[in-house]
């Protein structure tokens, strides 16, 4: 029946307002506070843009030492949250791959409640001390922070600057907080170190061996910190002569490992391992699973795109990027969208291996128009 047609009970045409047209209100006040906070960030941005570019070089130091180290964590919160949205509105049950228990104080796309901070708390404990039995939150969020470490680092050394002297002098501190300090490393360490715990800790509880090799990943990381430390301990001379081929050698080394490892293991994706002696861009084409989430362009992106950022460090070589805080910010940040498009692949996996183990659970990766289907016993090169 017709709640608006004329000659209705005006009393029960009243209560139909009343229940409809707030809800009407709640959705347009979501509208439209989305558009005011995407103004309201690109306001911010121009602001401290103009203001950097024309503010001197102390008050420009400052900032990137007070201010900048929470820009990526944040970003890195707000791309999250991009994530969770698309999987709302695609219905891939990304919650599936968390715990039952997890799964209530999930991050929603329109709000964050109490529960979900305390839950982001207590998962971000577990990932400190990893000496018990861990779920799956645990290793995500310590794959995330070890995007991080540089932000978290440069949390650590604002805070020893704003404990250590006059916090609008930090070059007071440099011996104390400054780059040759050992607690630099130290803090970019700790990621590296909490992921590596929770491999061997889930190796000695599974027997798994691909969690050993996960730990050597992680341990590669070491000697590209520690060397990157002796950098400042040393002469010019003796690092160009000596250190630097070995730094060389451990970055790429780690970089490699790391390509590998999410290509062939967190995206399982056969290129290096591929039987396929087709080309592609000539090299041997990647072979995809079947029923995929995303279009096969979509991993080809990601692939080249990996790669590319995966070596992203080597801007470090040059001394005039080096020590341009600007150019230090945007490649922090392009490693965390590194691992805002990692994601995606990753529970798109994780889900695609709980629907082997899990039949009950149903089908959790939506997969592409029937126009995109193919053999499910098939291998396709993309």
């Amino acid at each position: 029946m017709n709640a608006w047609r004329s000659g209705d009970n005006p009393q029960e045409l009243q209560s139909v307002k009343s229940h409809v047209l707030p809800v009407a209100h709640v959705e347009m006040s979501h509208v439209v506070m989305k558009r005011c906070f995407a103004v309201w960030f690109v306001f911010c941005g121009l602001v401290t843009v103009v203001a950097l570019r024309s503010t001197d070089v102390a008050h420009t130091e400052l900032f990137y030492i007070y201010y900048q180290p929470l820009l990526p964590v944040l970003t890195m919160l707000w791309l999250w949250g991009i994530n969770v949205r698309y999987f709302e509105r695609t219905g891939v049950r990304y919650d599936v791959c968390f715990s039952s228990k997890d799964q209530k104080y999930l991050l929603h796309s329109r709000e964050i409640f109490q529960e979900t901070r305390m839950f982001f708390s207590t998962t971000l404990f577990r990932v400190a001390t990893p000496f018990r039995h861990m779920s799956w939150a645990d290793f995500l969020l310590a794959d995330v922070l070890t995007s991080l470490a540089k932000p978290l680092s440069d949390c650590e050394r604002a805070l020893c600057h704003l404990l250590s002297g006059p916090v609008m002098l930090p070059h007071s501190t440099d011996q104390m907080c400054g780059s040759s300090s050992w607690t630099i490393p130290a803090g970019l360490s700790l990621p590296y170190l909490w992921r590596l715990c929770q491999c061997l800790r889930t190796w000695r509880d599974t027997g798994n061996t691909g969690q050993a090799f996960n730990a050597l990943k992680y341990s590669t990381a070491f000697p590209v910190i520690v060397l990157s430390a002796i950098n400042f301990q040393v002469s010019d001379a003796d690092w160009n002569r000596f250190w630097k081929p070995i730094w060389l050698a451990a970055a790429f080394l780690n970089s490699a490992y790391s390509y590998y490892w999410d290509i062939e293991r967190d995206w399982e994706i056969a290129f290096f391992s591929s039987p396929s002696d087709q080309k592609w861009m000539g090299l041997k084409e990647p072979i995809l699973k079947d029923k995929l989430q995303y279009p096969r362009t979509f991993y080809v992106y990601l692939m080249m795109s990996n790669l590319v950022l995966r070596l992203a460090w080597t801007y470090k070589l040059s001394p005039h990027l080096r020590q341009n805080l600007l150019t230090v910010l945007i490649f922090t940040l392009l490693e965390v969208f590194r691992r805002f498009q990692w994601m995606f692949v990753r529970i798109e996996v994780e889900l695609r291996k709980l629907q082997v183990s899990k039949p009950e659970v149903g089908q959790l990766v939506p997969a592409l128009p029937p126009q995109e289907i193919i053999d499910a016993d098939e291998l396709v090169p993309i």
